[in-house]
């Protein structure tokens, strides 16, 4: 066990045991809060344990900062985050707390624990990542032994609803797909790029079988993107032949009769917005263009009440698409909390998306905060994350790694007591 210890203190680069012990709790807790989203939260009572490795790797977090680090920094992303849960619950009480969600709330505050334990944790930013890769591969095989008649005979509609929402399972999906696709370049190992290069097939091929359009576009995003980056201006050649090869692949396999829901969905998608819609063997994408209604009418509702806005489920509550969610996080956020909430809620991912065209030119292997970062954008575009996603507070270490934001203010609770001591005496 002291072996074993030892080699794992080396591998975090713990400057002690007790510390190595926390690094461990930290992520073997943080990886299960992950896996667990997906595969129990909406399960019945299983989403318990959820929140209960949720709440125990933010307490090993808490007890990092305040025992390891000894000191509680803040910076303009801390101060955003936390006026976000202020403002955000001020909408609320301004709209009676009509249907009442904490969820915004317990997500903001998580995120700012990530945010400071990552910050002052810079060693171990890249295996905070790598344990959230670490549970998206054990939901991939959770998903694929689930539904392996389905996968392995290739007869399926829409998978995933055992697990809850589609869209949902998509973008965990999704997730894991840009981590396997950013690792398949870039470790030192052949045979380990070669498997990472398999569990992007993976991902990709139970990922559309959700049918989930959002998860193309977040693809072909991030895949431009790593092919680019990692081959840049002198090898320009080399992206062009793999983005030709990829996308007549893609092209052959969308094809294929399996995947004729989500091939189908986005090809109306494509052609409704395109004016393209002429009866001949097509049909309108009645789901996207509501979509773009919503985003309309969130924006409408914004400017009715445009400084706090309509409180937590404000869109669902009181939009005119009748109890449903914006489907877009941009609109249910000003819908929901205003420009007030909306401004400090995005604060953070804008200096972070600053940060990251200026990191990722120096150093290719920070490209993969950039791809986390990049498709959550995307992922933007079509779900609501800051009332209904509660994984995406894992956008915190990408927070920390990205953004230069710097101190306002260093509290060391050490000194406080220290004082209140001396006032005693």
């Amino acid at each position: 066990m002291k072996k074993i210890l030892e080699k794992t203190q080396i591998i975090l680069k713990s400057p002690s045991k007790k510390i190595a012990i926390l690094d461990i709790g930290v992520l073997t807790f943080f990886c299960l809060a992950c896996f667990s989203i997906p595969t129990c939260s909406f399960l019945g009572q299983l989403n318990l344990l959820t929140w209960g490795f949720t709440i125990a790797f933010l307490l090993l977090m808490g007890i990092t900062i305040l025992l390891v680090n000894k000191k509680i920094t803040f910076d303009y992303i801390s101060a955003s985050l936390i006026l976000f849960a202020i403002s955000s619950f001020i909408s609320s009480i301004l709209n009676g707390l009509n249907d009442f969600s904490a969820t915004a709330i317990l997500m903001t505050i998580s995120t700012l624990v990530i945010y400071s334990y990552a910050k002052n944790n810079i060693r171990l930013k890249t295996i905070l990542l790598k344990s959230l890769y670490i549970a998206t591969i054990l939901f991939l095989f959770v998903f694929f032994i689930f539904y392996f008649y389905e996968l392995t005979h290739f007869e399926f509609d829409r998978l995933g609803n055992e697990f809850g929402n589609v869209n949902d399972v998509a973008i965990f999906l999704g997730l894991g797909t840009s981590f396997a696709m950013f690792y398949s370049f870039n470790c030192k190992k052949w045979y380990w790029n070669a498997v990472n290069l398999v569990l992007v097939l993976l991902f990709f091929y139970c990922g559309l079988s959700t049918g989930t359009k959002i998860l193309i576009i977040s693809f072909v995003v991030t895949f431009l993107v790593t092919v680019i980056v990692f081959f840049g201006r002198k090898k320009w050649y080399m992206s062009l032949i793999i983005i030709v090869a990829t996308a007549a692949l893609g092209v052959a396999v969308l094809s294929l009769p399996i995947f004729s829901t989500i091939s189908n969905r986005f090809l109306s998608m494509l052609l409704t917005f395109t004016g393209q819609n002429t009866g001949s063997g097509t049909f309108v994408d009645y789901s996207s263009i509501d979509r773009f209604h919503m985003f309309f009418n969130g924006v409408e509702m914004m400017l009715r009440k445009p400084l706090f806005g309509y409180g937590f489920h404000g869109f669902h509550n009181y939009s005119s698409f009748g109890h449903a969610w914006s489907h877009n996080n941009f609109s249910e956020t000003l819908a929901c909390f205003g420009v007030l909430g909306a401004v400090l809620y995005f604060y953070p991912f804008v200096m972070s998306s600053i940060g990251a065209f200026k990191i990722i030119t120096r150093n290719k292997k920070e490209l993969i905060f950039g791809l986390v970062l990049l498709f959550f954008f995307s992922c933007m575009f079509s779900f609501a994350f800051d009332v209904q996603k509660l994984f995406s507070y894992t956008i915190g270490i990408v927070y920390a790694a990205m953004s230069d934001s710097k101190n306002i203010l260093i509290i060391k609770p050490s000194e406080i007591f220290k004082k209140k001591m001396v006032i005693q005496k």
